[in-house]
């Protein structure tokens, strides 16, 4: 299938087996295996990753499913590189997800908002929006753990709603809101310092909407379908997503859009959300802070956002 599209394409299994001793008491089991199909063209990456939770007939179809219908698949000849200014952009899930890891989560990392406060102040958040950290619903991504690395027990941690930032990522009461903690220590392993890092982090539902449904809202706009590198500054508020995506045209999917390149500014966007839909779904991801590698989940319903600008390459005639 792939030497047909000439497309390259690497398979790995992940066997992640961890389970720790707490304080000689807590006996905490981290452990979870999926397996990674990472496919590329042109540059242009497609990522899959799937929980070993049904290895069966069934899961080798769904592995052969996602190969053949890779998104990739569309790149064609017949290309155009595109800047798109102040359209609607819809997110997917993992988007969606990716979006609200790199923009929120981290800037709300304690370490980390004691520089980016000054902003936070200035953020306008639509009341849609509603963003959660939490390990349940995990166990297949990062490991459902109890404890976090300081032996904390973790709990769901609200960090967005109504409008305004509710908490942050802390590992000391002093700096947490509510003078809570939630068990957000962790550390790639026990030779470095645990910090303050997101475990499992989504944006909640809203309306009764599916993917299909948002995109048809649109006569006009981009589709952003997968997004797989961030780059964000915390004290202006700049981000850059880069990941691949469609053209919306009539409320449809047209043609595909490679090295789709997504630009704001955290101040401004986070009050542009349309639509949050009803189709929440949780991926995994890995994470580098400071040089330490952890295992997280970001996910979330389809999303929308107006006035976004972005550039790509637009594959096939328009």
């Amino acid at each position: 299938i792939l030497e047909s599209c000439f497309i390259e394409g690497t398979i790995v299994l992940v066997s992640h087996s961890e389970c720790i001793l707490i304080n000689d008491e807590k006996m905490d089991d981290r452990s979870y295996d999926f397996l990674r199909i990472v496919l590329e063209k042109e540059k242009n990456i497609q990522i899959f990753d799937l929980p070993l939770d049904d290895v069966s007939d069934n899961f080798t179809n769904r592995i052969f499913e996602l190969i053949y219908n890779n998104d990739l698949k569309n790149i064609t000849p017949v290309k155009r590189y595109t800047e798109f200014v102040r359209v609607p952009h819809v997110l997917s899930s993992q988007a969606a997800g990716y979006f609200i890891h790199e923009t929120i989560g981290h800037m709300l990392e304690s370490d980390f908002f004691s520089y980016s406060k000054e902003m936070a102040r200035n953020l306008t958040i639509s009341s849609k929006l509603k963003v959660v950290d939490s390990v349940k619903e995990s166990k297949k991504i990062i490991g459902e753990f109890m404890y976090d690395d300081n032996g904390i027990l973790t709990k769901p941690l609200t960090l967005i709603s109504n409008g305004k930032i509710q908490n942050i990522i802390s590992t000391d009461n002093d700096s947490s809101f509510d003078k809570n903690l939630y068990g957000c220590a962790r550390r790639e392993s026990y030779k470095t310092a645990s910090l303050p890092r997101m475990k499992n982090t989504f944006i909640l539902p809203d309306k009764n909407l599916m993917e299909k449904d948002i995109i048809g809202k649109y006569s006009c706009g981009i589709f952003v379908k997968e997004i797989h590198s961030a780059k964000v500054n915390y004290q202006t508020g700049n981000y850059f997503l880069q990941g691949n995506g469609y053209l919306i045209r009539n409320g449809r999917l047209q043609n595909f859009i490679g090295n789709l390149k997504v630009k704001g500014n955290i101040l401004q966007d986070m009050g542009k959300i349309d639509y949050i839909g009803d189709d929440l779904k949780i991926y995994g991801s890995y994470c580098v802070k400071l040089n330490q590698s952890l295992r997280v989940g970001c996910g979330g319903p389809t999303i929308s956002l107006l006035d976004l600008n972005s550039e790509g390459v637009v594959y096939g005639r328009v």
